[in-house]
Order: C-alpha cells, then structure tokens, then sequence
C-alpha cells in the first residue's frame, strides 16, 4: 500500500521497473467524500461565484449507501488484459477484510461499450442499482469480501 488515511485507501501495481501502471483508490466514508473534497482543496475557491450551487450538488455526499466505494481502478493501457486491476481488487478486499468490512461498491458507466462492466461482473460484483448523476447513468455494483483465509 502507498498511502493509508483514516478516510481513504491507496494501492498501487508496480511493473518491473518500479513505474506505478495499476492504481486504486477506496474512499471508507463515501458520504462525506465530496464535502471533505470541497473544504480540503481549492475547489471551493475555483467554484467561489457558483459555490451555493455547487454545495448543493456535494452536500448530499457520496451515494446511495454508506459502504465504502471504490472511487478509481486504473491501469495503464499496455498493462491490461494482465492481472493488475484483479490483483488490485484482491488487495482491496484483504485491507477492508482487515477493518472487519464486508461489503463495497463501485459504479461505472451503463455505456455498452464500457469493458469494467464485465471486468467486474467477472470479479463477482453484483449489480444493485442504476443511478444518475448530472445526466450521466451509472451501474452500481457491490461486491462482497470474502476471508480467503478460512
């Protein structure tokens, strides 16, 4: 793992060279998430004349639910078809596993054409439910974290 917070998780696929070509990132508190988003950077100064509008887009938080979310799985383009996002999906799951989580999501775009769509049904996410978010229709999906172990 590269980075570690008691709001987010980081976790990075390294090739032989040590060039990061996989990441992911798992945000714990998807409900605040763009609240902490909007305080913590400079987006609130950038969005300043529209920042009661903007506020009222972010201050419903995440999602549907408060399980952690997935936010960004991604691998370099030359590196696909090899492992990277599974193995990132399976480190996942072992630091959730970890802090007695059992359950996460993710969504990505209900396009046809979009490949993560079978990536992660392979994986065995479920789909839970469709969503839209500014004009944009999502497909979430939860996957269950099991103990390999046992």
């Amino acid at each position: 793992m590269l980075f570690r917070s008691p709001h987010e998780l980081l976790l990075v696929e390294r090739n032989d060279s040590g060039r990061i070509v996989a990441a992911t990132v798992v945000t714990l508190q998807p409900e605040t998430l763009n609240r902490r988003l909007l305080w913590k950077t400079s987006l609130l100064r950038a969005f300043m004349p529209g920042a009661l509008r903007l506020w009222r887009l972010v201050a419903g938080g995440g999602g549907g639910t408060h399980a952690p979310e997935m936010i960004l799985l991604f691998t370099a383009p030359e590196e696909r078809r090899h492992g990277r996002g599974q193995s990132l999906v399976r480190r996942i799951d072992a630091q959730l596993l970890e802090r007695g989580v059992r359950e996460y999501e993710v969504r990505t775009e209900t396009d046809p054409a979009n490949v993560a769509l079978a990536f992660y049904r392979r994986l065995g996410f479920m789909a839970r439910r469709v969503e839209t978010r500014l004009g944009v229709s999502f497909q979430v999906f939860a996957r269950t974290v099991l103990d390999e172990r046992q």
